[in-house]
């Protein structure tokens, strides 16, 4: 046998030999991460599972076990971001659900569906923000409502009283304060008032109408009581402005129609119609 024949057995003989440790050496570590990648897959944690069987691929790229197992692994992550995306967007959080569909995408490019829901998310982001922002309308106060210290008083009688003395009397036994105007005719004209047992509002009524005067609180524990003229009405009492739109208005005429009706059948004096935005706009003073 020749030198040269000798040299070439001998690689031979040595490639043999080494190739099944070779693959030995391989197998171990993929079969480690297979291992692991299923146990991520019974535990729906596919991100991970991905992972695992990416190492083992690219430890063996041969391996048909590693490639099947990244190839489902892939599909079961993919969907699982899909459905992250679908409930993100079913709360209006647009832009959660676009990341949740891009990884998607990433981790499955063959997925149409994470494609298209990112697609279809980017439209609507694009058209969100093309939308004016709308200025929040500015909040009301509310009207002031009275909170009396004690529940409502037994029957009470009173004979040849001024005003002063009812307004003041029912307001002590309720625990509140009150407030007279100059308009108020506190000490001409005596009442006999005999009110039953009743809420605060329906006696300070009686008491109003009795008096020819009205009430208004202005706190919870103040109210003030004016002579019932219209000059005090407009000076005291709060008035609330409503603007009504209608839709599906063609002419001003028709506006101005459908505002002399209302006005009519609601017996309301301070109405306006608004032709430029079709709105009808009402001022009234606020039901206690």
């Amino acid at each position: 046998m020749t030198f040269h024949n000798v040299t070439r057995f001998a690689a031979v003989t040595l490639i043999l030999l080494v190739s099944p440790w070779r693959g030995e050496a391989k197998r171990k570590p993929v079969d480690a991460l297979l291992e692991q990648g299923r146990q991520a897959e019974n535990t729906q944690d596919f991100d991970h599972a991905v992972a695992l069987y990416t190492d083992a691929s690219r430890i063996d790229p041969f391996n048909q076990d590693a490639a099947v197992a990244l190839h489902r692994s892939r599909f079961h992550a993919a969907q699982a971001h899909v459905t992250k995306g679908l409930a993100f967007r079913e709360t209006d959080d647009l832009v959660a659900a676009l990341a949740e569909f891009r990884q998607a995408a990433s981790i499955d490019p063959s997925s149409m569906i994470a494609v298209e829901e990112a697609r279809r998310t980017e439209k609507l982001i694009e058209e969100r923000d093309q939308q004016p922002v709308q200025e929040p309308e500015p909040e009301l106060a509310d009207v002031p409502k009275l909170v009396p210290m004690t529940k409502p008083f037994s029957a009470l009688k009173m004979n040849n009283q001024r005003a002063s003395i009812l307004f003041e009397t029912i307001a002590k036994l309720a625990g509140l304060n009150v407030m007279f105007d100059a308009s108020v005719r506190l000490n001409v004209q005596h009442y006999d008032v005999d009110l039953a047992s009743e809420p605060l509002e329906q006696a300070l009524d009686q008491i109003s109408m009795l008096t020819k005067c009205f009430w208004k609180p202005i706190s919870d524990k103040t109210f003030f009581v004016a002579a019932d003229n219209p000059q005090t009405r407009r000076d005291y009492e709060e008035e609330v402005v409503e603007a009504f739109y209608l839709k599906n208005i063609t002419t001003a005429q028709e506006l101005q129609e459908i505002s002399n009706v209302v006005r009519t059948l609601l017996d309301l004096r301070r109405l306006m119609v608004y032709t430029t935005q079709s709105a009808i706009l009402c001022a009234e003073r606020p039901i206690k």
